[in-house]
């Protein structure tokens, strides 16, 4: 029963997207750490904070539709669901601009054809 040292992965063995990833990592400068880590929890707070306010969304609705007659409740439900679809479509709009000071890219610019 001795224990074997594990073996280090061969390099063919890593998938595309990690030898990408260690690739990118390594050719950063040191003084952009800083800048990935502050770009990472600023990515995490607009996921979770976005999740909140579509869950306040629903909740909404369903304090709407409460205080509804039921004949009406798919009706509130419709509205809540163009609020949202028109408040992501306006946040892309001119929301993402006053956030981070430039303009959302297109689908064009993106390299799709």
């Amino acid at each position: 029963g001795g224990r074997t040292a594990k073996a280090a992965r061969p390099l063919c063995a890593m998938d595309r997207d990690t030898l990408w990833l260690e690739s990118m990592l390594e050719a950063a400068p040191p003084q952009c750490k800083a800048e990935r880590v502050r770009h990472r929890a600023d990515t995490i707070f607009l996921l979770v904070m976005g999740g909140r306010v579509i869950a306040m969304q629903t909740g909404f609705a369903m304090l709407e539709a409460a205080y509804a007659r039921p004949m009406n409740s798919a009706n509130i439900m419709m509205k809540n669901c163009m609020d949202l679809f028109l408040g992501v479509f306006v946040y892309y709009l001119f929301g993402y601009w006053i956030s981070f000071g430039k303009e959302p890219m297109l689908i064009e610019e993106n390299g799709f054809d």
